[in-house]
């Protein structure tokens, strides 16, 4: 809209004010029977149609036009504050307000695509969790279906409404870092986090150096680690510091596993159907469609588009509380059946527990491809090149600095066996240390647990990584 003088805009306003007031007679006239009211959709700046963060007599004419029954309510998705379908005079007032005054500078949210006060930069989210899942967005009307849970122990759990995710929030249109801006809106920085080499100690690993430790039923192996993580984070924000790992942030050679194997652990670009960790019911892992892989990918139905689970180019997210947070314990269990040739369940993940300031806890994915023979048998193993048959299947995996504990059940085709539980407890982060870009003593622990392995059969498999 061409820009008028101060006079002639106030004018405008107060025509479009004067026709609210006739909108309003109509509307009451027509006695219209109103649908069931469904959960309004928070928006920044009522009236702002067109999302430039202003309201114009344009935009207030078209919210008439909506109110009068001659303009559907997708021509200003903004005027809508609660949701019911249709502008009533309560709304046309704000948005006049916000005409005259402009639009909140505390209104903004981020991922709306503006750049508001206390923020460095917003370049919008991504719908997730609903039918179209993987669009570009700029606020949660514009996402279809259900969304996912952000925070509480549901995080990354498909929801349809706030009540499905305890301790947090049920999010369609969903915002990622990794680049450049972080989740929270803020500006990004790398924080290396170099592990302390591994040392194995008799059939665990040395406490304070980094490793992972094979439980089998008649067999434990001790698995020393080396490498480092690129943590790509935001500022501290509400107490929080939001973070992810890019796919080229993971740098862990080979693994010995002792002269039998070689193992190779690679990122993973997480994609599932629809982008979220678990199904709705809380249990049920989402279909993997990531591709490239041994296990061929699932092609999802269109109601559910294949979508990035931790964001493009991301391999792992996750929040580090300053002051504390909830939840920080995993327990990770799983059903291998018991009985030859049956089906393992799928895991069972349980987060629960607060922990103190520093706490993290880290969503991420990984593929763990094997060769039998020695590491130096297979110089060219565990690279890029690794064919899809070498690169094992894309696994999901939570990493905490709280208590981790993984069980295997009814294993090795006997019912009622177990094998576990095993446990490891983390070390929290320095908030202090991580804005001069340090992880010293930060000890992240993570389990899981496979069933039907060759020649070492059910496993839970414990992991912990100490920053240098």
């Amino acid at each position: 809209m061409e820009r008028c003088s101060r006079s002639a805009w106030h004018r405008g306003i107060y025509l479009a004010a004067a026709i609210v007031g006739l909108g309003a007679t109509l509307c009451i006239a027509s006695g219209t029977a109103r649908a069931q009211a469904p959960t309004p959709t928070p928006i920044s700046c009522v009236g702002d149609c067109n999302g430039d963060h202003m309201v114009t007599v344009d935009e207030i004419i078209t919210m008439v036009n909506i109110a009068l029954g001659l303009a559907p309510i997708t021509d200003c998705p903004a005027a809508d504050v609660n949701g019911d379908g249709m502008v009533t005079v309560d709304e046309l007032q704000t948005a006049i307000v916000n005409a005259l005054n402009g639009c909140p500078a505390a209104g903004g949210v981020c991922g709306d695509g503006h750049v508001d006060m206390g923020e460095d930069c917003d370049p919008g989210g991504t719908c997730i969790g609903g039918t179209n899942a993987g669009t570009a967005c700029t606020a949660e009307s514009q996402c279809m279906g259900n969304g996912v849970c952000v925070g509480g122990a549901k995080t990354l759990v498909g929801c349809t409404a706030n009540s499905d995710c305890p301790g947090g929030s049920c999010v369609h249109c969903k915002t990622f870092g990794g680049s450049g801006c972080a989740a929270n809106c803020t500006s990004e920085t790398t924080v290396p986090y170099n592990f302390v080499p591994g040392v194995a100690q008799g059939l665990g690993i040395m406490p304070g150096t980094s490793g992972a430790v094979v439980n089998g039923e008649i067999l434990t192996i001790p698995l020393p680690l080396t490498g480092n993580l690129g943590l790509v984070i935001g500022k501290q924000l509400n107490g929080q510091i939001p973070g992810v790992i890019k796919l080229a942030g993971v740098n862990i050679p080979k693994i010995p596993v002792q002269t039998i194997a070689c193992a190779c652990i690679h990122p993973v670009e997480y994609k599932t159907c629809s982008g979220t960790l678990l199904d709705a019911d809380g249990v049920t892992i989402t279909p993997s469609c990531t591709d490239g892989f041994a296990t061929p990918p699932v092609t999802c139905p269109a109601e559910r588009p294949c979508t990035s689970v931790f964001g493009a180019g991301n391999t792992a997210s996750g929040t580090i509380g300053c002051t504390s947070l909830t939840p920080v314990n995993l327990d990770w269990s799983q059903d291998c059946n018991g009985t030859p040739g049956g089906m393992p369940g799928s895991p069972v993940i349980a987060l629960s527990g607060t922990g103190p300031a520093g706490s993290a806890i880290v969503y991420q994915a990984l593929a763990i491809g094997t060769v039998v023979g020695a590491c130096d048998m297979f110089p060219t193993f565990c690279t890029d090149a690794d064919p899809p048959a070498m690169r094992g299947t894309p696994l999901p995996l939570i990493n905490t600095t709280g208590a981790a504990t993984g069980t295997v059940k009814n294993a090795n085709d006997f019912p009622g066996f177990d094998i576990g539980p095993f446990s490891n407890t983390g070390t929290a982060f320095s908030c202090t240390a991580l804005a001069s870009g340090s992880t010293s003593g930060a000890n992240l622990v993570s389990t899981f647990t496979a069933c039907d392995q060759a020649t070492v059969q059910d496993i839970v498999v414990v992991n912990q990584f100490v920053g240098q």
